[in-house]
């Protein structure tokens, strides 16, 4: 199989699997793919934190797709990420500590959830209730949907297609 895309993090996505069998573990800790073998970590707290829920805790977007990532084809090491796609765009989702480990939080399942990326971003290690990080998601995406907006008008204008 070939490289089937490349991340904005420079990650190459070099093969998918269903989620399902992903999270249940049956998958083999080496894959080889196109003459090359990737040696593959199983049982990780992210996977455990995904096989609870696939869904962003504070958003609702589900993760669908569970490809298989690696720095550079042939390296040896890669790992599956598990995504959501929103308007046509890859959302990396993320185990998220309920108590960041900055404030004392554990690392284990019970203080874990599932978050996408963005959500996460945003949450980073503040002390929100998820109505509060849905707020300022939800507000931050309406002010970047309006300053794309705006910046393709102006684009248009310049190239004469608008008045």
């Amino acid at each position: 199989m070939n490289v089937i895309g490349k991340r904005a993090r420079g990650l190459l996505h070099i093969a998918e699997r269903p989620v399902e069998d992903v999270l249940a573990g049956h998958y083999r800790t080496r894959i080889t793919i196109d003459g090359y073998t990737y040696h593959v970590s199983q049982g990780s707290l992210r996977y455990k934190t995904f096989a609870r829920s696939c869904v962003c805790h504070c958003c609702g977007i589900v993760g669908t797709r569970m490809l298989l990532d690696t720095p550079n084809e042939g390296s040896g090491s890669a790992h599956y990420n598990l995504y959501a796609e929103w308007n046509n765009n890859l959302v990396l989702m993320t185990k998220d500590h309920i108590v960041p480990r900055s404030k004392g939080g554990p690392d284990e399942i019970e203080n874990m959830r599932t978050l996408c990326e963005v959500c996460n971003g945003h949450r980073g290690n503040l002390d929100l209730t998820l109505d509060e990080l849905y707020e300022i998601v939800t507000e931050k995406e309406v002010d970047r949907l309006l300053r794309k907006s705006r910046s393709r008008q102006m684009l248009l204008q310049q190239v004469g297609r608008l008045p």
